[in-house]
């Protein structure tokens, strides 16, 4: 039984994707040459294959790690971190101290744990909020978006994000930032 509806004459399926059309990249919207595996702009992993293929399995990660670290943390990350890691470092900081107030007995394993994980929970949330107010400081000539150095591009476009710009406007930033050193 065949359950594609049937349209009326003259009338093309709308869903049906034109063999003719070019690939575009998702993350950048540049076109893609037949069966690329990554955009040759941005570096994106586009292919069938970029993540099964073991060496390109590789550029994928390595692609991932760079738009996490080159796109700072959101808002939302960040108090999500501090919901999650706040209060237990808190807990296991009042139970260490509550433990050494009330002097009682020092157990081998549950003390090192408590201590280890109020210090875990401590550093995370130190080196999310650094991450974070380091990056929300945008510097001269940056793109808004995800912070990459947009000078001397040949289109003007981030590389990175894809995000226009006005070329005039970045040359003033960086002029304007080297006047005031």
């Amino acid at each position: 039984m065949n359950r594609t509806p049937e349209l009326p004459d003259g009338e093309e399926d709308p869903l049906r994707i034109d063999p003719a059309a070019t690939p575009l990249c998702p993350h950048c919207l540049a076109e893609l040459p037949p069966r690329a595996p990554f955009c040759p702009k941005c570096s994106a992993p586009v292919g069938a294959y970029a993540t099964y293929d073991p060496i390109q399995q590789i550029y994928s990660a390595g692609w991932l790690y760079r738009r996490a670290i080159g796109s700072g943390i959101s808002t939302m990350a960040l108090i999500g971190m501090w919901v999650i890691f706040g209060p237990t470092a808190l807990l296991m900081l009042i139970a260490i101290i509550a433990r050494l107030v009330r002097g009682g007995r020092v157990d081998l394993v549950t003390a090192p744990i408590a201590i280890a994980t109020c210090a875990i929970s401590t550093v995370i949330l130190y080196l999310v909020t650094r991450s974070y107010v380091r990056f929300k400081r945008r510097k001269p000539g940056q793109c808004v978006k995800c912070h990459y150095f947009l000078a001397n591009l040949p289109e003007p476009r981030c590389p990175e994000c894809g995000t226009p710009f006005d070329p005039k406007r970045v040359a003033e930033e960086i002029e304007m930032a080297g006047e005031d050193d």
